[in-house]
């Protein structure tokens, strides 16, 4: 069976996205509010246990399993009783909201399927 990739290497990459995601929301948005930078926030420490991960893996991918839950549940707190209200409104706002749980909830997948793998003996 071949090598199991390094975990390390996707949560860095969704980190990066993250980041890049808040930038570029921000930006677009006039730069007229610091929460648009909130997936850039969440992003610098899940790049942190990402890096930290090639090292000390499984209490980094931990970590950033963590993180990426709450990342994952804080828009969608926000999203169902806006939907509840029916004032649901496609803008750069909810567009955020929703790439950024996109991008949490499959690294949190990503992540648990990685710390339930069996080590391999070096």
């Amino acid at each position: 069976m071949p090598p199991a990739a390094s975990p390390h290497k996707p949560t860095v990459s969704f980190a990066i996205a993250m980041i890049l995601l808040g930038a570029a929301i921000y930006l677009l948005t006039g730069m007229e509010s610091l929460t648009a930078l909130i997936p850039a926030f969440a992003g610098l420490p899940i790049l942190l246990c990402g890096l930290l991960a090639a090292k000390a893996r499984r209490p980094a991918l931990i970590a950033a399993l963590v993180l990426s839950i709450l990342g994952f549940l804080g828009p969608l707190g926000r999203i169902i009783p806006t939907a509840a209200k029916g004032e649901l409104a496609l803008n750069p706002a909810f567009a955020s909201q929703l790439v950024f749980m996109g991008l949490t909830g499959i690294l949190a997948v990503v992540l648990i399927l990685a710390i339930r793998r069996p080590t391999q003996p070096a």
